[in-house]
């Protein structure tokens, strides 16, 4: 005899299948031609399958792409904030856009970057040693041209730093006393933005978790914030640390940028360990 459903299974499913129509909706928003919006959805598919039973690694095909993953959460993680939300769509005037990806994780920000503008320039940062592993990979088998990738943390000083990671925040930099859950740590080469800002950028995307306001009052100091013409940023604040958001905000009226901020609030409405939001800024 078969198993009945019960009530909570049936609710999980409406709500699944509820929130996957919304996000081939939101997929269809992307800039492409509707091939690989196609290709996009059937990738977000096979995703959503693979989560069943997820496997700690391995390869999925994104639009065409063989990307490699060191851990399959990350991949859907980052699949979602890049093909499904289009936290990094950014227009130019140039069809040769010059792109400074800080935290690339194992690429998919780069891969869609490429998608986008596929004679753009880049230059990609990426600290931890697994996810700069699958970055390389990925841009290597890929064939993505014009893509310089940096096995360094980035920081307002030069010099060895400490990277801890934790369960929930694989390759993040987080302070071991103000965090709960570290469960590894490792040195890595932390450099300067300013040097590889040799130009005008038409792009600055960062997402470093929580090392924001030093690289950008590094790029202040050296005179080099002037020189990018937009910049997308993940705002990460830490609980009992200080509040950095005013300082960077302030940094972005002094140097002439407009910005606009965007978060979701989680419900229900209450104090969380961290607090994430998108800040997008630009030349005025």
């Amino acid at each position: 005899m078969s198993k009945k459903l019960s009530p909570g299974s049936v609710v999980s499913f409406v709500r699944f299948v509820f929130q996957a129509g919304i996000d081939l909706r939101n997929i269809t928003k992307n800039d492409f031609s509707l091939f690989v919006i196609l290709q996009l959805q059937l990738s977000y598919l096979k995703i959503k399958l693979m989560s069943i039973s997820p496997p700690e690694k391995g390869s999925a095909v994104i639009a065409g792409y063989d990307i490699e993953f060191c851990e399959f959460s990350a991949l859907e993680y980052s699949f979602n904030e890049v093909f499904v939300n289009q936290e990094y769509a950014f227009s130019s005037n140039s069809n040769m856009p010059c792109i400074v990806d800080a935290g690339s994780n194992i690429g998919l920000s780069v891969l869609y970057f490429k998608m986008l503008y596929p004679n753009s320039t880049i230059k990609a940062f990426e600290p931890s040693d697994a996810n700069y592993l699958c970055l390389k990979n990925n841009i290597e088998n890929n064939n993505l041209s014009s893509v310089s990738i940096y096995k360094n943390a980035l920081s307002d000083e030069e010099g060895e730093l400490e990277f801890f990671e934790t369960e929930a925040l694989k390759g993040a930099l987080v302070d071991k006393s103000n965090d709960k859950g570290v469960d590894g740590s490792f040195v890595v080469q932390a450099v300067k933005l300013s040097p590889h800002i040799e130009e005008s950028v038409d792009l600055l995307k960062m997402d470093i978790e929580g090392a924001e306001l030093e690289v950008l009052q590094e790029l202040e100091s050296s005179g080099k914030l002037k020189n990018i013409k937009q910049i997308v940023l993940e705002y990460h604040h830490i609980r009992k640390k200080e509040y950095a958001l005013p300082a960077i905000l302030s940094m972005f009226i002094d140097a002439n940028l407009e910005f606009t901020i965007g978060s979701v609030l989680r419900r229900p409405l209450r104090p969380r360990g961290r607090e994430n939001m998108i800040i997008y800024a630009h030349q005025q």
